[in-house]
């Protein structure tokens, strides 16, 4: 993740510049990509915020482009709430156009992934676009449940099933890759729960010398 700048709750809170790696650290330490977020604030007094951001991230796309390093970025529509904070707009439309300009930046869209919500009439947004999609989870539900339905529906919950609650990640993630393997239904896939949930608790540790 390059851009960390943009501290919650600021009043730049949309100028979110590289303050974290770059492509020399990315590339010395031999990274698979540079993952970089781009929050649309539209509103005028507040607009400058995104522009400056996405002057930001083109120049990083075209340095990964230079090594052809993937760029993911985190395409964001966002609109401020009645407390001032930022919230994304789950909106096919808006999510569509903002997913326009993430790939149009840096010359060439060859090495750009995109980051988003899942959201109603996912259909349309799927289909407005060439590039590779990774689907965002949102916040943690802790219900792994919940989780394969959404993912049945194209919702990939990444934190969720890092951290699914009470149970077991490695089970969760084995859930999922029925659904992806083995065309299983969300109905099949709970089923391997029981059988796995808690094996291997110390593979890790267990490979410590």
């Amino acid at each position: 993740c390059t851009n960390r700048g943009g501290l919650s709750g600021s009043f730049y809170e949309m100028y979110d510049p590289v303050t974290a790696y770059n492509i020399e650290d990315i590339r010395n330490l031999g990274l698979d990509g540079a993952k970089m977020m781009v929050r649309l604030d539209l509103e005028r007094k507040m607009a400058k915020y995104s522009q400056k951001t996405l002057e930001i991230c083109s120049k990083m796309i075209r340095h990964c482009n230079k090594y052809n390093i993937p760029a993911f970025i985190e395409a964001l529509p966002v609109e401020r709430d009645q407390n001032g904070n930022y919230k994304v707009k789950m909106s096919a439309d808006e999510l569509i156009k903002t997913m326009g300009v993430a790939t149009a930046l840096g010359g060439s869209s060859l090495n750009i992934w995109l980051k988003i919500p899942y959201v109603d009439n996912y259909e349309s947004v799927v289909r407005s676009t060439n590039n590779p999609i990774l689907i965002l989870g949102g916040e943690s539900t802790g219900n792994p449940i919940e989780i394969l339905k959404d993912f049945e529906k194209g919702c990939l919950a990444g934190r969720n099933l890092l951290y699914p609650g009470y149970d077991d990640p490695r089970d969760v993630v084995l859930e999922v890759s029925n659904l992806i393997h083995d065309y299983t239904n969300n109905e099949d896939a709970i089923k391997i729960i029981s059988p796995n949930r808690g094996k291997e608790m110390d593979f890790l540790t267990s490979k410590i010398i």
